[in-house]
């Protein structure tokens, strides 16, 4: 892919997903190669509930287009960012990055969850949810457990939570705690085959 047919903030990488795999309304999870302290603590407040493959990813977000996500951030709250900000040339920095999607429905009905994490646009994060799933899950008990008021839509995983069932009036997950290892671990979405491209 030419340099010059993509956004500034991608221009300097040595590599970057396939747009034409990634789909808007796509569910994408994050996991970082040198993780901070907080994504270390919700890596491992998750592997006190769900399998290893499912709690490593700490961060989700939802792809709307033109490599860029709709993603809640602690913080800052609901952002729109480039991709960019995942990506790095070293080998040491950067994310691993699983793009997910719903089988059961065609891309223009897709869109309508990237429209619909696009409406939080600027909502608070919703820290106090956040911690109470976290101590649930570390203690093993009920609290925080359905803290899926997702009209709240107020962390990664809620915002696409939130999305996915305006979309379509159902819910992505059963999962008493909805965080990134929830939308890893449910059968209601697929994993997607990512190709890279290398920037020219």
């Amino acid at each position: 892919m030419s340099r010059d047919q993509l956004h500034a903030s991608l221009q300097d990488l040595a590599l970057i997903p396939s747009p034409q795999d990634i789909e808007e309304g796509d569910l994408i999870l994050f996991h970082a190669l040198n993780p901070w302290w907080g994504s270390k603590q919700i890596i491992r407040a998750q592997k006190m509930y769900f399998a290893p493959e499912d709690a490593m990813w700490h961060h989700a977000a939802v792809y709307i287009g033109n490599l860029e996500v709709c993603e809640a951030q602690v913080g800052i709250g609901v952002q729109k960012v480039s991709l960019a900000s995942y990506l790095s040339n070293n080998a040491r920095q950067g994310h691993l990055l699983r793009v997910r999607r719903s089988p059961r429905h065609i891309g223009s009905e897709r869109k309508v969850i990237a429209e619909k994490a696009l409406s939080k646009l600027g909502k608070r994060y919703d820290t106090s949810t956040a911690l109470l799933q976290g101590l649930g899950m570390w203690t093993g008990t009920r609290i925080g457990a359905r803290a899926r008021n997702i009209r709240k839509a107020g962390t990664c995983a809620l915002l696409y939570s939130y999305a996915y069932f305006r979309a379509f009036h159902s819910e992505v997950t059963d999962e008493k705690f909805i965080v990134p290892a929830a939308l890893s671990s449910t059968d209601q979405l697929v994993d997607v085959a990512v190709r890279w491209c290398r920037v020219l």
